[in-house]
């Protein structure tokens, strides 16, 4: 059962020519719905292997969309939908839908209509991501004000998720960052980017500018780690984006929590994988910035599913689990397996459900499991 659950979770570093595409396929649009005026957007592709997509206008619509593509293979990141003007008073709508050995999966794409207002920029308002099936995200609500993205990256020539993300719109940051983890993803040492700017799915005025430093006693905090992306600039520059960022207290960022990232690294390399979910407790103040109000949290936490083959960690078909839940303060100290839980208590706090593309047998003993077998790392 372990050794089957590894093969579907992994299929993205695993996968051999003979093996059957077990990858559900997803299809993420940066911006919907948008405005009346013509335009185009890079629009993401996730499969495992071959892949075809279609698209039907609703009602008995002149075709006034188009993809640059309507079949390919693997991820895709640079897949263009482009639009025409909208003269009418009402909003239309095109469905795309994606077909793959893996599945299907469809997504509506609409545009507003001539004099609508699109304010604020609040497209998906949380697409439901149990479609790809990757083992690291938590749910997602619709009508939640926030929006579900991706980064990926090249890791041996393969193109592979970097990071996800679940961006709100009110507050310029996103609520958590997910991730998978281990010696491979992380990669050699290359170093800090230190490529700060504005994230490229996202228009920039939906974004904090975190190009300068906040000024307020505050660090721009990065919810992955750096030091989680190595391996060249390509694989590390998009933790600099802003939608990573956070303001962070100083002392906090560079003391307790900078320690505490550490500490997660230790366990991933214990790992096949570790599945990590960094995230925040929205908090009462803001920080003035580019005209925006930026949210400065309240709290921080860490989700982690560990995976391994091997070795007695992973106690339920090579899963465990583990919450951490750190007050954001920069007087903070103490070991950090004192800020420890399990993950059921961890969603109580925080609201979310992790891991949710788990089997339903394997995660309900994951979520109660005592966090003691993290105890060693966490120091």
């Amino acid at each position: 059962m372990a050794a089957l659950l590894a093969a579907l979770s992994l299929t993205f570093v695993s996968c051999k020519k003979d093996e059957p595409d077990t990858v559900n396929p997803l299809i993420s649009i940066p911006k919907n719905p948008v405005s009346s005026d013509a335009g185009i957007q890079f629009i993401q592709i996730s499969a495992g292997k071959d892949w075809d997509l279609t698209m039907s206008f609703e009602g008995e619509q002149t075709p006034w969309a188009s993809l640059s593509a309507m079949s390919g293979k693997g991820n895709v990141t640079n897949l263009t939908l482009n639009w025409e003007e909208n003269t009418v008073e009402t909003s239309r709508s095109v469905s795309i839908k994606i077909k793959s050995a893996g599945g299907t999966y469809t997504v509506s794409f609409t545009q507003y209509g001539k004099g609508q207002t699109l304010e604020p920029p609040i497209p998906g308002q949380g697409a439901d991501v149990s479609a790809c099936g990757w083992l690291e995200l938590p749910a997602t609500k619709e009508g939640d004000g926030r929006e579900f993205f991706y980064h990926n990256m090249q890791v041996d020539g393969k193109t592979i998720r970097n990071f996800s993300y679940d961006y709100s719109y009110k507050d310029f940051i996103s609520i958590w960052v997910a991730y998978p983890l281990n010696r491979a993803l992380i990669g050699s040492y290359y170093g800090r980017s230190n490529a700060w700017g504005f994230d490229p799915l996202l228009p920039s005025n939906a974004q904090q500018d975190i190009n300068r430093s906040y000024g307020t006693g505050h660090a721009r905090g990065h919810q992955i780690p750096s030091a989680d992306r190595q391996g060249g600039y390509e694989r590390n520059a998009p933790t600099f984006y802003s939608t990573n960022i956070t303001p962070q207290d100083f002392d906090f960022n560079g003391g307790i929590w900078a320690g505490l990232e550490m500490d997660v690294r230790d366990i991933c390399y214990k790992s096949d994988t570790l599945y990590v979910v960094t995230g925040c407790v929205l908090g009462s103040t803001t920080i003035y910035n580019a005209g925006h109000s930026v949210n400065v949290p309240a709290a921080y936490f860490k989700a982690l599913l560990y995976y391994s083959t091997g070795g007695t960690l992973g106690a339920y078909s090579g899963y465990s689990g583990a919450g951490i839940y750190m007050r954001h303060d920069g007087g903070l100290s103490g070991n950090r397996y004192d800020f420890a839980m399990t993950l059921d208590e961890l969603q109580r706090k925080t609201g979310l459900e992790f891991f949710v593309n788990l089997p339903e047998n394997i995660r309900s003993k994951v979520l109660v499991q005592d966090p003691s077998w993290a105890e060693p790392y966490l120091n």
